[in-house]
């Protein structure tokens, strides 16, 4: 009973009252240095070059605005286990520290930049892939392992994925579920994230809760696409499909955008769609390396042997009499990781800053005319991601020179500003569409809110983006001034 008394007064003394921190803040070490005497110091770095690693993410930020809107962090912590990731939470909240946790940092939106310091949890130690429940057709994978490897080790098994980013080079499986879940297999198969079985998420408190269904404050959507705002994503369970027996994948060099477009509301429109289209122009094409000087319409199938060959054959019906060449000789995943590596190597040359937006159809072609018309135009992508809607991303590259870099983001942020007028919807919250949150939830945000003070008394998760958009500081940027500043700037 002692031990239990003693256990519970120094708890009231580091949280106080009702879960609120006594007045004057908590004593002794800070979190990072309590974080090391807790899961070891090989667990923990303040190396400048990792702090400074961890403060952008795929796309950098302009300097002035790195000052404005980023705070490098006091340490990176890369925990081994999620028990050691629910121990680094529970000790920054008790802390105050902010903590912000990181996979492969592919998004371009500032979702893994820590606007206010505090500590980066880094959780690419976290790869397993622990379970394959082939009565159940479903994986139970850590959340920082990366999406090619997971790929490979189901293939090896007679298994794959139903859906993954394109990014799967590089990006993590708790990076796409705290982010979009729109990629390769979603036109197909839909959005990831209603497909996710469970997840396993370190709280605040430091409790690791399993989460499933489809509402509540433990629910799956509580966390999917939540961008670490109610905890840290440290493992999911998501079914598996058999691997297809055959693969495809087809590019057509096409005469004009329109045309593209046209051609791949058809194809989506099919009763069994493709794996994945998209059309490429503006020099997107160019990334994959295939010598495409114009815009490109490209096109991956799989599953059974009929079915890749009933495809094939309906898509060389659709192209009768119109001119155009069918190369059905392309390796989709090798286009993929080629593309990624072009960004990369695009972005230590020049910087690339990118929006991206949910579209229907009707307003598909008007916002494409509208971005490719503009000076500047940007290197456009097209996916289809169901029958009645279209990923559109738009990627502006420019020098590393302060002023053109923010001209570069200006540019993309009028794109997203611009779609958002036709109806469109921002795909990805970051920091960035922070000023947009409310369109992004549409009816679930004041739900949301609610989830957040529960679980984040503290606000520690991830601050300064998300559900509101604040500068190193914690002064808040009202949306209307992000959207109008962005919008202005852009029109240049």
């Amino acid at each position: 009973m002692g031990r239990k008394r003693i256990h519970f007064e120094r708890r009231v003394a580091r949280i106080g009252f009702m879960g609120r921190v006594a007045r004057g803040g908590a004593r002794g070490p800070d979190a990072p240095d309590e974080i090391r005497h807790r899961l070891g110091g090989e667990k923990i770095s303040n190396d400048p070059d990792d702090l400074d690693a961890a403060r952008s993410d795929f796309a950098p930020m302009p300097g002035f605005l790195a000052d404005l809107f980023s705070r490098p962090p006091a340490a990176v912590v890369r925990p081994a286990t999620a028990r050691e990731a629910a121990e680094a939470v529970s000790t920054c909240f008790g802390r105050r520290t902010t903590v912000v946790p990181r996979g492969g940092g592919t998004s371009g939106l500032g979702g893994a930049v820590p606007v206010r310091g505090g500590v980066v949890i880094d959780l690419t130690r976290l790869s397993r892939l622990i379970d394959i429940d082939e009565a159940k057709g479903a994986v139970t994978v850590e959340a920082g392992a990366v999406w090619d490897d997971v790929v490979l080790s189901l293939e090896h098994e007679g298994w794959t994925v139903p859906a993954c980013p394109t990014s799967g080079a590089a990006s993590t499986i708790g990076g796409w579920v705290s982010t979009g879940g729109y990629g390769a297999g979603t036109l197909e198969h839909g959005n990831f994230h209603a497909r996710i079985v469970s997840l396993e998420v370190a709280l605040p408190s430091g409790l690791l809760v399993e989460t499933s269904g489809p509402g509540g404050r433990y629910s799956v959507s509580s966390f999917a696409g939540m961008e670490g705002q109610m905890g840290v994503v440290t493992r999911v369970t998501f079914p598996i499909v058999r691997a297809p027996e055959k693969r495809a994948a087809f590019a057509v060099a096409l005469a004009g955008l329109a045309e593209g477009i046209s051609l791949c509301g058809r194809l989506a429109a099919l009763e069994e769609p493709p794996h994945w289209i998209e059309v490429a122009a503006g020099g997107a094409a160019g990334l994959y390396g295939g010598g495409w000087d114009g815009p490109v319409l490209l096109i991956a199938v799989e599953g059974t042997a009929a079915r890749v060959g009933g495809f094939t054959a309906r898509l060389k019906k659709l192209l009768e009499g119109t001119g155009l060449d069918l190369d059905s000789s392309l390796d989709v995943r090798r286009l993929w990781a080629r593309k990624l590596s072009g960004l990369r190597e695009g972005r230590e040359e020049r910087s690339i800053a990118s929006g991206a937006v949910l579209v229907g159809a009707e307003a598909l072609g008007p916002l494409v005319s509208h971005i490719m018309e503009r000076r500047g135009g940007p290197m456009l992508e097209c996916r289809p991601v169901d029958r009645a809607t279209t990923l559109v991303t738009a990627r502006f590259r420019t020098d590393r020179e302060r002023l053109g870099l923010f001209g570069a983001l200006a540019r993309a942020r009028a794109f997203v500003a611009a779609a958002v007028r036709m109806g469109g919807v921002p795909y990805g919250v970051g920091l960035w569409n922070s000023p947009y949150i409310d369109v992004i939830l549409g009816g679930r945000g004041e739900e949301l809110r609610r989830i957040k003070a529960e679980v984040d008394s503290f606000g520690i998760m991830n601050p300064g983006k998300f559900f509101s958009m604040t500068t190193r500081w914690g002064l808040r940027v009202p949306g209307w001034a992000a959207r109008a500043c962005f919008r202005l700037a852009g029109l240049s």
